[in-house]
């Protein structure tokens, strides 16, 4: 996996070149098949410095993306909001910096950016997230007012 060999990482993951993704690898839950990554979830495991592009793009049946309480920084990688199965994303308390993205997957659910250094303003396009369940930008350095969003199913 491209991203294992691009972003530092504190702690020691058994993730192995040698040994099959879905059979062993920390924080990989694979499709019932084996074939697809469908879940990342890498809390609290250091991960350091910004994502590289085009090292997520491929996990084209990624739903669950969960790296909070490391220490990423730069903006969000662009390749991540072209997952179009992705339901699930969890990125606070990070030093992500830069303005939030004008697009995402239309069918994600939860967004949690909070906690990071991100700055500019909440994009109006927050309102094509019709899916949206859970929205926290708390703590960020954002600035202008704040959307008026007409998303029922948000709570």
């Amino acid at each position: 996996m491209a991203f294992a060999a691009a972003v530092p990482h504190g702690r020691k993951l058994n993730w192995n070149p040698a040994t099959p993704v879905c059979n062993s690898w920390i924080g990989i839950t694979c499709s019932q098949d084996g074939k697809h990554v469908i879940y990342l979830r890498l809390p609290g495991v250091g991960l350091s410095g910004p994502i590289p592009d085009n090292t997520l793009a491929k996990l084209n049946s990624l739903r669950i993306l969960s790296f909070r309480s490391n220490l990423i920084s730069g903006n969000l990688p662009s390749d991540i909001l072209s997952l179009s199965s992705l339901h699930t994303l969890f990125f606070q308390h990070n030093n992500l910096s830069g303005d939030i993205p004008t697009s995402f997957s239309c069918q994600l659910n939860v967004l949690d950016l909070s906690f990071n250094s991100i700055t500019g303003k909440i994009p109006q396009t927050i309102q094509n997230l019709t899916q949206l369940i859970a929205l926290n930008l708390q703590n960020n350095s954002l600035s202008g007012s704040i959307p008026n969003l007409d998303l029922p199913r948000l709570k």
